[in-house]
């Protein structure tokens, strides 16, 4: 049986209609950096309520049985398991070997699932439960990825007018290992302000343009540090514009195992010394264009000046509803779910998200209601805050089908 057939028999089914699964809390990819800490040759106290995973600290103690001096972490956005083992490759071969697979968290956003890499924590946990959400603070809809609202019709930065805490709670492990890593490296192409703004708050942040200078500022660094962090977007970019069938999402698959390769041939990894942990946020669904549907901008007003809020968090919609618009904000969303989804409560979302393991009152963040879409259905709706010019996409994630729900955890180096 490969790891990924043995992570879905031991996972929820949450919809057997739609082929859905619940997240895997035992086997959470929220786990990967607190994995990666403890076995760190360096002495750190991770926070109370820190996610772990012992499939994860098992496949890592084979490879490293006295644990490692550094560590290179390497989250290539938009890699699913299912679509990896497809196309195959050095990462796809790891993942079923030294290596592993893991549960995503709920719902299966960039936002929210980064937050959850960099804290070790569940959504219910962190609060960042979607990509346009509530905030109680701000008391309207916020974009995490673009880090803006709209105040008086302007859209604004949200950290010039409220405090971090506002957004998110814990602690970022990633500045909790400050003292022995190098600054976080990141695409310059993603701008400012930007995610990291909010995972790693006041953290230096080396930017680079091409993959060949990324790829000379991890050996760099990370010869000369305990830590390293590398983010790769190109897989989610080309699965969300092409789709995760295409050749373009192979490429940057491609692209990916060429970086692994290179960075095997350090010294410091050869000599067994250090680390190289590669794992994912989500995977991507492909969406069927002659059955997807997208909401205008005037249809979402009309709405909203109903008493009805809906957004997106990719193929999962929130709707906030005033108290005489809920059972008319539940209509919507399951007359949008078309029978290609289903309609949850606050209640049965928040637990998807963690709530059941620790809840620290986010549950208004989430929403009344929340539509949940099967593989390749998408019914969009328009964004409050735009990140990027609205356009239909060819894959999308934030749904729990397992080409999105897993993800790989590649570990390279040490003893074979």
């Amino acid at each position: 049986m490969s790891k990924i057939d043995e992570l879905i028999s031991s996972t929820d089914i949450l919809s057997e209609e739609f082929n859905l699964y619940k997240p895997n809390l035992n086997r959470s990819v929220a786990a990967v950096l607190p994995e990666i800490i403890k076995h760190l040759n360096y002495d750190i106290n991770l926070p109370e309520n820190t996610v772990l995973n012992s499939d994860i600290a098992k496949n890592i103690d084979e490879s490293f049985p006295s644990g490692y001096d550094r560590a290179i972490f390497i989250i290539a956005d938009g890699v699913g398991a299912q679509h990896l083992t497809d196309i195959g490759g050095m990462l796809a071969s790891n993942i079923n070997n030294k290596g592993t697979v893991a549960s995503t968290v709920f719902p299966s956003m960039t936002s929210t699932v980064m937050s959850s890499l960099s804290y070790g924590l569940f959504p219910s946990a962190h609060g960042v439960l979607g990509y346009n959400i509530y905030n109680e603070n701000i008391d309207d809809i916020w974009s995490a990825l673009a880090m803006k609202y709209k105040k008086n019709g302007e859209e604004r930065h949200v950290l010039d007018d409220y405090e971090h805490k506002d957004l998110i709670h814990g602690q970022s492990l990633i500045k909790l290992i400050s003292d022995i890593s190098n600054p976080f490296i990141y695409p310059a192409q993603l701008g400012e302000p930007s995610l990291m703004d909010l995972i790693i708050p006041d953290y230096p942040v080396i930017k680079y343009h091409e993959i060949p200078k990324a790829v000379q500022l991890i050996a760099h660094h990370s010869m000369n540090n305990h830590f390293t962090g590398f983010y790769y977007p190109a897989a989610d970019h080309y699965g969300h514009h092409h789709g995760p069938e295409s050749l373009e999402y192979r490429q940057a698959i491609n692209g990916l195992d060429q970086i692994i390769v290179k960075l095997m041939e350090l010294p410091h990894v050869k000599d067994g010394s250090t680390a190289i942990i590669v794992t994912s946020d989500h995977g991507q669904s492909g969406i069927d264009h002659s059955i997807s549907k997208w909401m205008s901008r005037e249809q979402w007003s009309n709405l909203r000046d109903k008493g009805i809020t809906l957004s997106s968090s990719g193929r999962t919609i929130h709707a906030y509803c005033n108290e005489e618009s809920k059972d008319r904000g539940k209509d919507t969303l399951e007359k949008m779910a078309s029978n290609r989804g289903f309609v949850i409560n606050n209640e049965e979302a928040m637990k998807l998200a963690g709530s059941q393991r620790v809840d620290n009152g986010y549950g208004i963040r989430m929403g009344d209601y929340v539509m949940i879409a099967e593989e390749n259905y998408i019914h969009d709706v328009p964004e409050r805050v735009v990140y990027e010019d609205e356009t239909r996409l060819f894959g999308q994630h934030g749904s729990l089908s397992i080409p999105e729900l897993i993800v790989p955890v590649g570990i390279f180096g040490g003893e074979d």
